[in-house]
């Protein structure tokens, strides 16, 4: 007898919420953050996650409808949390992040416009992409870790409650994943279990789940700030978003076995610079990326239909203005949170290194060398500037080496074939 499978409608539906149920956990820890770093007050967090989740909500519904239009939602970008850092550092506050995605919305708008797309697919080989996915998991997956146990300079090795929320999130979501019936569930199940032994051990949190419909204020946080000292790391956040979002096109597009659009990258530029200057108008702290974690909450969903994604895109928008949800959402602990965020990272890594290796030893090689910024940025990053934080980026100089020596080696082979046939 085959296990009951929803009908096609149906099944939209129930993906539609787990993509949810996936999605904002785990990109509810780089909201605390940002407005941490953005020094958002405390009395003003559900404005910080209501607009986080409108923004998210929108650019990924804008971007799947006329962008892209791949399965990949817009989350959290390390490239403008960096951008923050470099801000403050310089004493500019709320009104300098709103004016920084503003000028780096436009400035993505400017690149679609004059086809920066066109300049980077070409670059994007099928190794190539498999890389960027390496670089980029492997250069988060050490602050998220650090996040899912609670490590601090009080507890350098994290809390036991947070290693044994952690574990609960790791071992549900391994064993669900082992049931074919269950499968599409285990992000679900995982978060779920997380939290259950979080707030068995640390008891719930006091949260506020009363009142109504939020009523969002246009610039919340003021007139936007656009001096020099904020524009600068702003445009260069932009250019590697831009990089990103062009890369995560292709890698998605690799993994799930399609071709994208040839004017894909450019669509999805556009719709992106847009979508940053609609959040920054309703008081959003942290700018969005394609995110490649979109790729194992594909896998594990068995669902490939853009109308799921459009759909979870409506209702995080929708739930953005229920304040009792936010209220809820505002009680995940943060640590199951970032322990979701790393299991779908180190699946990703997982799937990817295997895919990587049966391509040979030139490919092993590219991505060793690729992945050697990465991997020496975490030791690193604590002793550089904000500014040099922002410059260095891993990801980029990571997948940048990548690049120059795949199209090295390939050169070399062809001036050898060269010589080898010459009479």
């Amino acid at each position: 007898m085959r296990p009951w499978a929803p009908a096609p409608g149906l099944g939209d539906v129930v993906a539609a919420v787990l993509w949810v149920v996936a999605v904002i956990p785990s990109a509810f820890g780089f909201w605390l953050v940002a407005g941490d770093l953005a020094n958002v007050p405390a009395a003003d967090t559900r404005t910080l996650v209501f607009s986080a989740m409108f923004t998210l909500g929108l650019a990924t519904l804008a971007q799947v409808a006329a962008g892209y239009r791949g399965l990949l939602y817009e989350g959290p970008s390390a490239a403008y949390l960096a951008a923050i850092v470099v801000i403050t550092a310089g004493g500019h506050g709320l009104a300098g992040v709103t004016g920084g995605l503003i000028v780096a919305g436009a400035a993505i708008v400017a690149l679609s416009l004059l086809r920066f797309d066109r300049l980077l697919r070409p670059l994007m080989t099928p190794l190539t992409g498999m890389v960027f996915v390496l670089v980029v998991c492997v250069a988060v997956i050490p602050a998220t870790a650090e996040r899912a146990v609670a490590a601090s300079s009080a507890h350098p090795l994290g809390t036991a409650p947070a290693w044994a929320a952690a574990a609960a999130v790791v071992v549900t979501g391994l064993v669900l994943q082992g049931i074919p019936v269950l499968r599409q569930y285990a992000l679900f199940g995982a978060l779920l279990a997380g939290t259950a032994v979080s707030f068995a051990i640390s008891g719930i949190p006091d949260t506020s789940l009363a009142g109504g419909l939020a009523t969002p204020d246009l610039m919340p946080w003021g007139s936007p700030d656009f001096g020099a000292g904020v524009i600068a790391p702003f445009l260069i956040a932009a250019l590697l978003v831009a990089f990103n979002e062009i890369a995560a096109i292709e890698v998605a597009a690799d993994s799930y076995g399609t071709v994208p659009a040839p004017d894909a990258g450019r669509r999805g530029l556009a719709i992106h610079g847009v979508a940053q200057v609609a959040g920054a108008a309703v008081g959003n702290v942290l700018g969005t990326v394609a995110r490649l974690d979109s790729v194992p909450i594909v896998r594990l969903l068995a669902n490939r239909r853009r109308a799921a994604l459009a759909l979870a895109a409506l209702i995080v928008m929708g739930l953005a203005f229920v304040e009792p949800f936010l209220g809820l959402v505002a009680a995940l602990p943060l640590t199951v949170s970032a322990a979701l965020l790393g299991f779908m990272m180190v699946s990703l890594v997982a799937i990817t290194l295997g895919r990587v290796w049966v391509l040979g030893g030139r490919a092993r090689l590219v991505a060793a060398v690729a992945l050697a910024p990465s991997i020496a940025w975490t030791p690193l990053q604590d002793s550089l500037s904000a500014t040099a934080q922002l410059i260095g980026n891993p990801m980029l100089w990571g997948v940048g080496l990548g690049i120059l020596l795949e199209r090295g080696l390939a050169r070399r082979d062809r001036i050898r074939a060269t010589r080898q046939g010459a009479p």
